[in-house]
């Protein structure tokens, strides 16, 4: 089961470097700045993604497949999609709010 965790760590650090191209390029890209702060900020925002979503996969996984006869790739799948589905949500208020948009909202403080 620790293997799994990893796995998700591994493909969360893969999905965040995929998506600080696709939203510096697409999504934010009249307000990506691509300088050191928001660089730095969309580091620390990584960090969290991957805390909520390696922590919540846990956290679902572990009882379902200690406690119940569920097999473990519909276990391993379901929990895959309930933390990614929370930290995406979280990640992106993040990213609209304190990565990109950060010096409207806290007056050049972060």
């Amino acid at each position: 089961m620790s293997l799994l965790v990893l796995y998700n760590g591994v493909a969360l650090v893969l999905a965040s470097l995929n998506s600080y191209a696709w939203n510096t390029l697409w999504t934010f890209r009249g307000r990506a700045e691509n300088d050191a702060r928001q660089i730095v900020l969309f580091a620390l925002q990584v960090l969290v993604n991957i805390g909520i979503s390696s922590g919540l996969f846990w956290a679902l996984i572990h009882p379902i497949i200690v406690y119940t006869e569920v097999p473990a790739y519909l276990a391993g799948n379901v929990a895959k999609i309930i933390s990614v589905t929370v930290a995406s949500t979280i990640s992106f208020f993040i990213k609209r709010y304190v990565v990109i948009f950060s010096r409207r909202w806290f007056n050049d403080r972060l």
